[in-house]
């Protein structure tokens, strides 16, 4: 019964890679190197929690059928 949640989330995960939305740069006027606020990895992180925890409530009300 999990199987499309965790299509979902690889779908997700998937497209947040390709966008990285929330990565902030902060570039200096020099030739300095970029550094980003936030790794992909902890987006990621993040996404797949607040996923989860919207989803499981959800699926619990669901399963009565």
């Amino acid at each position: 019964m999990s199987e499309p949640r965790i299509e979902v989330l690889s779908i997700l995960e998937a497209e947040l890679e390709a966008l990285h939305p929330q990565a902030r740069v902060y570039q200096q006027r020099t030739k300095a190197p970029v550094f980003f606020r936030t790794t992909k990895a902890e987006v990621l992180r993040s996404t797949k929690a607040e996923i989860a925890s919207l989803v499981a409530p959800a699926t619990k009300g669901q399963r009565r059928h």
